[in-house]
């Protein structure tokens, strides 16, 4: 399968599995077969928002959110094959710990994190009591994405993100030893 298709699919069942998530407002996790895969969709956290971080036009966000608040989850998942436990994105470490510990995963068994990219509410779960969170593991960033988080440059450019650059640069250092970059296009990870 090409590359490019693989990583649609790829995005293609995050999304769904966010989506339904999302909409079911997990209080427990879901497990999902794919193939001989286990796939864990975990609610880290759930709440309500205003939709303005969309860019739409106002009568098409006022027809699918009336309300003017919108159900929100931040999900992580765990994809656990015969090789490795797969972490994808910590959430903000609110309702991970304790999802693992419902599916049986204990942080010391997570041999892979990957990481989609570097917001708060993807990475605040990789740090526990100033420590690693998953101390095994090998933590898989893309290269583009941790450049620019990790950069002082780009922290000057945008002062208004200041809280993420420096939690990105404090796991990039809590992790230095096990981070694993990778270039667009390639495997994050084996068989993703």
């Amino acid at each position: 399968m090409k590359k490019s298709l693989k990583g649609f699919i790829s995005f293609a069942v995050a999304v769904f599995f966010a989506a339904a998530a999302c909409a079911q407002s997990l209080p427990e996790p879901k497990k999902y077969k794919v193939g001989k895969t286990q796939v864990w969709a975990i609610a880290d956290s759930t709440g309500e928002r205003a939709p303005n971080i969309f860019i739409a036009d106002a009568e098409v966000i006022k027809k699918y959110v009336p309300s003017g608040k919108m159900k929100t989850a931040v999900m992580t998942f765990v994809i656990k094959t015969t090789d490795n436990i797969i972490l994808v994105d910590t959430g903000y470490g609110a309702g991970l710990m304790a999802g693992l510990e419902k599916i049986g995963v204990k942080p010391e068994e997570v041999s892979i994190v990957l990481i989609t990219h570097m917001h708060g509410d993807h990475i605040s779960g990789l740090i526990k009591n100033n420590e690693a969170a998953f101390p095994n593991a090998k933590v898989k960033i893309g290269k583009i994405e941790y450049d620019f988080w990790t950069s002082d440059d780009s922290a000057a450019n945008f002062p208004q993100r200041k809280s993420n650059f420096d939690l990105a640069k404090q796991a990039a250092g809590i992790y230095a030893d096990s981070i694993e970059l990778f270039d667009f296009g390639s495997d994050a990870a084996p068989g993703i």
